[in-house]
């Protein structure tokens, strides 16, 4: 019997990818539930469900898994995480089907997968290109940097500007050919040259032709402005439901854009208060 994989994508190029195997995949219905756990790199363990709808289109569930201390510790305790699932169910060109999205817990959004995904005969997955390989655009402008190279006082809004374009990334893919959600992927095209003009101020600055305080006011000055009108429109973008098209996945599709919208409230201000020098 094959088994189901989990993946988390690590968000941060200092962190590791979490690799999981499933304790239990049962189908029940319409219906797939999965139970799975894990070791802390603390020595603990971790426990926890979910469940996805065997169906094609975006879905959110929420679902909470539990922290348990490590063995022989002399603290003991129990935590209890919550976290939102968003994404969608794809098929590969072998005809085999896995689920991606974005999980996020604690203010964190990470890129997940879950695969092997068994459908039920007669429920059709249109097929996308597979997101599973190396991203087709080449990556950032912002791959290319080693932190531990870049003077202190550009450190920050490198870590920053990461974790906005990261975060932010993980949503993407889930509202590309969405038809009412069409106005997020045109916001998500505004994004895109905001992030790579400030990572081409730090490719100034490795190259000499910018001083690190020179780079930071660049960044400040002009930079900070336009992403700040970018955000506060992508923070006002909502779905406008039309029932008879959207039938069951209003929901769903709400619960994304009220996700997609903290996010942008969450790393996109918190990026331009570092930009601004303000942040704590």
């Amino acid at each position: 019997m094959k088994q189901h994989e989990l993946l988390w994508v690590a968000n941060s190029p200092e962190w590791d990818d979490v690799r999981s195997v499933a304790d239990k995949v049962s189908y029940k219905g319409d219906t797939m539930v999965v139970n799975y756990s894990g070791e802390t790199e603390e020595g603990g363990r971790y426990a926890g469900s979910f469940e996805i709808a065997l169906r094609e289109g975006v879905q959110s569930v929420g679902g909470e898994y539990t922290v348990f201390s490590p063995k022989g510790s002399g603290e003991k305790f129990t935590q209890v995480v919550i976290f939102t699932l968003t994404g969608q169910i794809k098929s590969r060109k072998d005809g085999s089907h896995y689920f991606t999205g974005v999980w996020e817990e604690s203010g964190v959004a990470q890129d997940f997968r879950l695969s092997p995904v068994a459908m039920k005969a007669g429920v059709q997955i249109t097929r996308e290109a597979d997101s599973e390989g190396d991203d087709e655009d080449g990556g950032s402008i912002l791959d290319g940097f080693d932190i531990a190279t870049l003077p202190s006082a550009l450190q920050g809004h490198l870590t920053a500007l990461r974790r906005f374009e990261t975060t932010l990334g993980h949503y993407r893919p889930l509202v590309l050919g969405v038809a009412c959600l069409a106005e997020f992927d045109g916001w998500f095209h505004q994004l895109e040259p905001i992030v790579q003009a400030a990572g081409q101020v730090l490719e100034r600055h490795r190259a000499g032709e910018l001083e690190p305080d020179e780079a930071v006011a660049v960044l400040r000055d002009e930079t900070s402005l336009v992403l700040e009108q970018c955000l506060d429109a992508g923070a006002n973008l909502v779905l406008a439901p039309d029932d008879d098209a959207l039938g069951s996945l209003a929901t769903d599709l709400l619960a994304l854009t009220e996700n997609l919208r903290m996010a942008t409230l969450r790393e996109g201000y918190g990026l331009c208060a570092v930009l601004l020098g303000v942040a704590s």
